[in-house]
């Protein structure tokens, strides 16, 4: 192609979308080490550029926990759907937590936000700390993982940038996925645990399910916001049936 003998690469590229599905067009620009993880589906059009040593996604499932679930409702709400092939929002922020006037069932008002950079501003170790301690409790609960787990997880957070800490507060507290959910048209699971305290089923994944046509809800009963620590086995027993399906 690059040559002028346009025929036998128009040639060349029929037969490669015939046995492997991906339409990569001969015309396109293409650096080394390109790896496709599925062909089926993949096009890559006549002068598109593609760097060096790019990995090209399609037909995965795409999942976020807790405020990355908003990171996936705010994907598919830019760029659409047409590379996945389901979605999960575990304990998801979606679809949006700030009480307002035309969203008066959230579950943080700006005084809670506020305490929050507070409390962090002030004393940022023992915010830490004790948000860890809601994190894998519930009311009646608080021996759902040891105390050596709640230290380890501790420990990491504690590393964490301080303004990044605060900014993610702010930013999974007033964003509002709403919108991004009506982008939603693959088989998505939403599981939650029913006893949540940092971002309680009530607000948050019972309203994304509402909003998710045929979405699938998975309620763990008595698990709290970090279920994936400390029910693993519901969590990822529903998480394997979703995927296997």
């Amino acid at each position: 192609w690059v040559k002028g003998h346009e025929t036998p690469a128009e040639l060349i590229w029929r037969l490669n979308v015939f046995l492997t599905g991906a339409d990569i067009h001969p015309g396109a620009e293409i650096g080394g080490g390109l790896r496709l993880t599925h062909t089926a589906g993949i096009v890559i059009g006549k002068g598109v550029k593609v760097g060096s040593n790019v990995t090209l996604l399609h037909g995965v499932t795409l999942g976020g926990f807790s405020m990355a679930g908003g990171e996936v409702a705010r994907y598919i709400g830019r760029h659409g759907t047409a590379r996945l092939a389901k979605a999960v929002l575990a304990a998801s922020v979606t679809p949006f937590l700030h009480i307002g006037p035309d969203n008066p069932d959230g579950g943080v008002d700006d005084a809670s936000v506020q305490g929050i950079v507070d409390a962090m501003h002030d004393d940022r170790v023992a915010f830490i700390d004790g948000f860890l301690r809601n994190y894998y409790a519930t009311p009646d609960r608080t021996d759902l993982i040891s105390e050596q787990q709640r230290l380890y997880h501790r420990h990491i957070a504690e590393f964490a940038s301080p303004r990044a800490l605060i900014e993610s507060a702010r930013q999974f507290s007033f964003t509002d996925f709403r919108d991004d959910l009506a982008g939603f048209d693959v088989p998505t699971l939403v599981i939650h645990g029913d006893a949540d305290m940092i971002v309680p089923f009530g607000v948050s994944a019972r309203r994304t399910h509402e909003a998710i046509g045929g979405s699938r809800l998975v309620v763990v009963e008595g698990a709290p916001h970090g279920f994936n620590a400390t029910h693993p086995r519901q969590f990822n027993e529903a998480l394997v049936q979703f995927l296997e399906e």
